[in-house]
């Protein structure tokens, strides 16, 4: 039985529905052009493309450095690391740039809602040769925001015949001993070294330099030397920099492992 109440829609409605959307397509597009950012935010895959890696050979034999660099505004940084042929070593570092990459990607998309972003990451890297070590010195410059920086250095010592990393533990022949008076001694060089005169904070220094064998991880052999690094703020104020003690391996001889 047929309504005859119920009407057909006339085509006016339909003219009327199809000129609404495209409207508001109009509306999308035009404000999509007026912002810095898209309504539709891309995706990590297409962010991607944002960041590119090149290598190039160093003057060291078998040492390639690694630039990574991103040109994002909101997030920038350039990173430098080596690799070598020995997958061993190159896990190790690959894992510290990840782990130092994310969480500054990280801290930067916490202040996306910040109108100016002031964030930037450089790492750098340097590399010293004693006979056939290899020591690689990463320092890591981090900048969140204006009030948020720092500075710290990640090293790692390489005997490049076998590809094994080394550690304080290896240079010490694992002796306790022998670290207790390696310890007093850093801490003995640090607070006569007239350049940290100033700035040297005793009681970090002290927890800093007790004789454990996880607090010291960042070392380098060159020129004759083992150098001791510190982060910026850890046993200093930051306004000295990075803080390194040098010790002639004439001098530790003794407490070194024999090669």
């Amino acid at each position: 039985m047929t309504n005859p109440y119920r009407k057909r829609r006339g085509p006016w409605i339909d003219l009327t529905l199809i000129g609404a959307i495209g409207f508001l397509g109009a509306i999308i597009v035009f404000l999509t052009f007026l912002s810095d950012d898209p309504i539709f935010p891309h995706s990590d895959k297409t962010s991607a493309k944002e960041h590119t890696i090149t290598e190039e050979a160093s003057k060291f034999p078998g040492i390639k450095i690694v630039t990574d660099r991103s040109d994002n505004k909101k997030m920038p940084y350039t990173i430098q690391y080596p690799l070598t042929e020995y997958e061993a070593f190159n896990i190790e570092v690959t894992a510290y740039i990840e782990r130092s990459k994310q969480y500054y990607i990280n801290m930067m998309r916490l202040q996306q809602e910040t109108k100016k972003l002031t964030g930037d990451l450089t790492i750098t890297v340097e590399t010293f040769e004693h006979d056939h070590y290899y020591s690689f010195v990463l320092t890591n410059n981090m900048i969140l925001n204006a009030d948020e920086k720092q500075t710290t250095v990640e090293t790692f010592l390489i005997d490049y015949e076998t590809g094994g990393l080394i550690d304080i533990r290896a240079l010490l022949n694992k002796d306790l001993e022998s670290l207790k008076t390696f310890a007093a001694h850093i801490q003995s060089e640090m607070l006569k070294n007239p350049a940290y005169k100033e700035y040297v904070l005793e009681k970090e220094l002290a927890f800093a330099t007790e004789p454990k064998w996880r607090l010291f991880k960042h070392f380098a052999l060159k020129n004759d030397s083992l150098f001791i690094y510190f982060d910026e703020g850890e046993v200093t104020k930051p306004e000295a920099g990075i803080p390194v003690v040098e010790i002639p391996l004439s001098f530790i001889n003794p407490l070194l492992a024999s090669d």
